[in-house]
């Protein structure tokens, strides 16, 4: 049912427009209407046969239709008509219709209203009110309020907002709602959309730095999320440069559910294409991981796709709807960037941690993707429907069994390297231990650790990295002799963990001329690939 696209390039973009600025509302002005002269409070359903694309349904039972100005408040502004609404404290009934509009609004996306209205007051209307507008799938309920004003009483007040549409709907509703006993005059309502606006979702995550402490709260990157033209949306976390080393301790993949399904409005409580919702996109039927990219496109994006990863730098999302039933659909969606553990740290083969995302649907009426806003890291809707999803016709067990996702994961701080001791006594000698770790996705690959005695930066450059060493005489000396004496175990291969050991042998009696301060570091390499990651440097101080 849903195809998946990764853009090769992607387009940068401030806003894009979801549909173009047309007033939805059918009869904003009230001129549609078989009525003559000053029709005083007519029952609902009479208004009803008067008035076209407008359902009175308040308890009051009494909204006027006004041709001219009928004696009180102004003239109408567009046209030759205008209504008014009431509302009586005294009985406990008041004035609500509902506006019928061209096309449904679409949860998310935004709108801008605007309504002409004017409190009238007189001895029968002795107090002011507030105008309250909704929106609703029922023409003959309110819904869910999005917007009260109160109008001035010396003439046409200009009311309105942009307001997001916190469902979907069919009708726009107004009413004045039992606060006083007021009367409000009403004309010329519009409703037209407006271009969405694309998002920032930071990651603040807590981080454990390395060699222990407290976790603290760390801004790692940030999500950019984009309406793509069309029915696409695509996301890209990007690494602060700072962190970038997590990439290699952790893999920041991608969940996609499917929360909300709705048809004409109506809402659905399963998904032919995915099962019971909510559900992991895709189904467990076709990858039994509940990652949105296999582990295969993971690791070999299509051919003529961009990398859905970029080692240190980003992680890529791109989804392309379509809903092929042709049916008048709208799917809600929250999409959340997770990290997966690997190394032997403190998540499971089967775990991953949530740390944050966005929520967005699809407009199949419309063909539109539209942005609704962040997410935090909230495991429960992803737990939900890792337990549910499975395609009709496939058998087996529903979801991802085994599968559980956690918020409380503080991400170590991912020192690929680190040291035994910090100092060692020239006269005396040591040994300086040091730990590789790369991860296991570096399984197998060889390593090389160098050393420097003049700092760490600007380093030299390593097939388009960066080692954070500076080239000096100990440099070349711990080229020349890797994996001998003094350099112990500097030249090999990482085991299945992606772990290493190596060994700096500081002889007794060692000179100090020039190699007071230490650093050392390595990088890994592949024999297909090449150099595949460069780690942190680690110091090592030699005492007099």
């Amino acid at each position: 049912m849903h195809s998946r696209i990764a853009l090769a390039v992607l387009a940068v973009l401030s806003s894009s427009a979801t549909t173009s600025a047309q007033n939805l509302v059918l009869n904003g002005s009230f001129e549609n209407n078989t009525s003559t002269s000053c029709k005083w409070n007519p029952p609902n359903a009479e208004f009803n046969s008067l008035m076209a694309d407008v359902t009175a349904f308040g308890t009051a039972s009494e909204i006027d239709i006004m041709q001219g100005q009928c004696l009180y408040g102004s003239p109408p502004q567009d046209g030759a008509y205008k209504i008014g609404l009431a509302s009586n404290t005294f009985t406990q009934e008041n004035d609500a219709l509902a506006l019928h509009l061209s096309s449904p609004l679409v949860q998310c996306k935004s709108y801008e209203l605007e309504i002409l209205a004017q409190a009238v007051v007189e001895t029968f209307s002795p107090g002011v009110g507030p105008v309250q507008v909704g929106v609703s799938n029922d023409p003959n309920d309110f819904g869910t309020l999005v917007y009260s004003a109160i109008a001035d009483t010396t003439g046409w007040t200009e009311l309105g907002t942009t307001f997001v549409a916190p469902t979907n709907a069919q009708y726009l509703t107004l009413r004045q709602p039992l606060t006083t006993k007021s009367w409000s005059h009403i004309d010329n309502v519009s409703l037209v959309p407006v271009p969405s606006t694309n998002l920032t979702v930071p990651i603040t995550v807590d981080v454990l730095p390395v060699g222990g402490g407290s976790a603290l709260p760390t801004l790692i990157g940030s999500i950019a999320v984009v309406e793509q033209p069309g029915s696409q949306i695509t996301a890209t976390f990007a690494f602060d440069p700072n962190f970038a080393l997590l990439d290699n301790c952790y893999d920041f993949r991608w969940i996609n559910v499917e929360r909300t399904y709705a048809i004409g409005g109506v809402a659905q409580t399963i998904d032919s294409a995915l099962g019971l919702l909510p559900a992991i996109d895709p189904p467990p039927a076709i990858d039994p991981e509940p990652f949105y990219y296999t582990g295969i496109e993971w690791a070999t994006p299509p051919q003529g796709s961009s990398p859905y990863h970029t080692e240190g730098v980003d992680s890529f999302f791109s989804d392309e709807r379509a809903d092929p039933t042709g049916l008048d659909s709208v799917i809600g969606f929250e999409t959340y960037l997770v990290a997966r553990d690997l190394t032997v740290g403190g998540l499971g083969a089967a775990e991953f941690c949530v740390l944050g995302g966005f929520s967005w649907t699809y407009d199949n009426a419309s063909s539109d993707a539209i942005i609704c806003g962040p997410l935090g890291p909230d495991p429960s809707v992803i737990q939900a429907a890792l337990a549910t999803g499975l395609q009709p016709g496939h058998t087996g067990s529903p979801g991802y069994p085994g599968w559980s996702v956690t918020a409380t994961c503080p991400l170590f701080a991912c020192s690929l390297l680190s040291g035994s001791v910090g100092a060692i006594e020239a006269q005396a000698g040591g040994n300086h231990a040091l730990a590789l770790d790369a991860g296991v996705k570096h399984a197998g690959q060889a390593y090389l650790v160098l050393g420097s005695a003049s700092g760490t930066t600007p380093g030299v450059p390593v097939a388009g990295l960066t080692l954070p060493l500076n080239a000096d005489a100990y440099f070349s000396l711990s080229l020349s002799q890797a994996g001998n004496t003094p350099f112990l175990n500097t030249l090999g291969v990482l085991d299945a963990n992606g772990h290493g050991a190596a060994t700096i042998a500081v002889p007794a009696g060692l000179s100090l001329a020039g190699l007071t301060f230490l650093d050392h570091a390595y990088f890994a390499l592949s024999p297909l690939v090449g150099v595949t990651l460069v780690s942190n440097p680690w110091p090592l101080t030699i005492l007099p």
